[in-house]
């Protein structure tokens, strides 16, 4: 339930923000590469037998809104693709609300750092074992990030979460409205 209100908050900020800004709203797809993405519970917990200490990659979608030259908001939903076997069932995932700040304008690319809120689930359940493992945590993101400028800009970033304590690399593009 959690994740529906998360999924639908964001929704709104999006339209909220598109029916006043056309030009400065963008909207995109991506792809993640994190090292270890995994909540607090998990890592702790002695029943699992499973080790999921592998990279973690996953899909996000990424809005962003141009406030002015210089500064942005960017709320973005990401899920992460299951790294263990078929017998089990397992969701991972995070909301993020960013704010980026332009550090190095050019005329065709821009550096920003990036720091923000996280809203970071994880859903375990094996047939193997009764347990049902369900965490989710907010906490901080914090990185640097690089992107293109046009009509269609291509951005990446390094973020670390802090809730899945890990660093994740992001590369996507994004669609002006």
């Amino acid at each position: 339930m959690k994740h529906k209100i998360i999924f639908f908050l964001v929704l709104f900020f999006l339209i909220l923000i598109s029916s006043h800004a056309k030009s400065q709203m963008h909207i995109g797809i991506g792809v993640n590469y994190g090292n270890k993405v995994e909540l607090d519970y998990w890592r702790s917990s002695d029943y699992l037998y499973l080790d999921d200490e592998n990279p973690t990659l996953g899909f996000e979608v990424k809005g962003s809104y141009d406030i002015n030259q210089k500064w942005s908001l960017s709320p973005s939903l990401q899920y992460y693709l299951p790294g263990l076997s078929n017998k089990s069932k397992q969701f991972k995932g995070s909301a993020n609300f960013d704010i980026h700040r332009l550090i190095f304008n050019h005329k065709t690319i821009g550096l920003y750092a990036l720091g923000g809120i996280s809203y970071s689930m994880l859903y375990f359940k094996a047939k193997s074992y009764p347990k049902t493992l369900s965490e989710s945590k907010f906490g901080t993101n914090w990185g640097i990030g690089l992107r293109t400028k046009g009509k269609v800009r291509y951005y990446s970033e390094y973020r670390f979460n802090s809730p899945f304590r890990s660093g994740i690399l992001s590369i996507g593009a994004q669609f002006s409205l």
